[in-house]
Parts: structure tokens; C-alpha cells; sequence
């Protein structure tokens, strides 16, 4: 991670995602996008994080503030295996979403821990508790696991002022 002065960029921000999926050894591939794109604009290798903005942003006014609030959604999934097996000859379900739900839970909370470990000293800070929604989709792809809501507050002013004075 790097940190250029105390202004932090949304391109930062996004590296940073990125650079926890390299890292992270549980998953395979990254994208960043809409959530509409997911799966059509990059080949996926399973599990996977995608990383796209909320619709809930804004910037603060109170208190001659402008500091903003920005919140990302962090979806990481793997894909549902659906091959018959021996449980499913049994009668049981044979496929591995619980093991998908609860290996992409991981992996959130991992991430969470490293934002509050570690991000929070750039000046990224989370604003409030992190939502979670499972994921089930339902395309060719077939996957399922989580899609985490994190929303951060910068602990600077992100601005930038014109070096010229106002004519008013």
C-alpha cells in the first residue's frame, strides 16, 4: 500500500481490494465493476471478489466538513459444484454451497480484519458495522457466497483548493 500525501483516491482504494484478493491464498481472480458486469467482462477463475460501488455515497456538510463517505460492495463467490455423487444416490444433497457460504464468510471477515488492522492507518476508516447478503446466482455460472456492504469514511480532507484567489 502506498499513500500519496493525505488524499486518498478511489483508484487507491480499488488497488487495495485488488492487492488482499493477490494475496489472500483461498482466492483466484479479481474484477472491478458493476455488478451486472460480473462474469462478462473478465474470465473467472473460482473463488472469486468483485468489487463495485454502492448506490449509498455521500459527503459530509456538517461541521464546515467535506469529508466524504464511500461505500463499496465486495462480493466474493465460488462456483456451486452440481455433479452427482455418491450422498446424492443416498438421497442427500450433494452439492457445496454451506461449504461455499461459510469459506467466503472467511474470507470476508478476513478482509475486514485486515481494513481495521491495517487500512485504517492511510486514513481509510470504516464508518459502521459491515452488512452482509448472500449471493445465489442463478446463471451458467452458478455460484454462490457473499456480498459484503462496507462503507468508509476518509479520515482526511480529500481536496484539493484552487491555487488562485476567488474574484467575486
Amino acid at each position: 500500500m502506498s499513500l500519496t500525501g493525505n488524499i486518498i483516491s478511489i483508484n487507491q482504494i480499488v488497488d487495495w481490494f485488488e492487492d488482499f484478493s493477490q494475496r489472500h491464498d483461498q482466492l483466484n481472480s479479481y474484477g472491478y465493476g458493476e455488478t451486472y458486469d460480473f462474469g462478462t467482462t473478465i474470465q473467472m477463475t473460482y473463488p472469486t471478489m468483485w468489487v463495485s460501488h454502492s448506490d449509498a455515497n455521500s459527503i459530509g456538510t456538517s461541521n464546515k466538513t467535506t469529508i466524504p463517505v464511500l461505500t463499496f460492495n465486495v462480493m466474493i463467490v465460488d462456483k456451486i459444484n452440481i455433479q452427482d455423487n455418491y450422498e446424492e444416490s443416498n438421497s442427500f444433497k450433494s452439492d457445496n454451497k454451506r461449504e461455499i457460504m461459510s469459506d467466503t464468510f472467511q474470507i470476508g471477515q478476513d478482509l475486514i480484519t485486515e481494513i481495521q488492522g491495517y487500512w485504517d492507518s492511510y486514513g481509510l476508516i470504516l464508518k459502521s458495522d459491515v452488512t452482509m447478503i448472500p449471493v445465489v446466482d442463478e446463471t451458467p455460472d452458478k455460484v454462490c457466497g457473499w456480498m459484503f456492504s462496507i462503507p468508509f469514511t476518509l479520515r482526511f480532507v480529500n481536496c484539493s483548493f484552487p491555487a488562485s484567489p476567488i474574484n467575486i
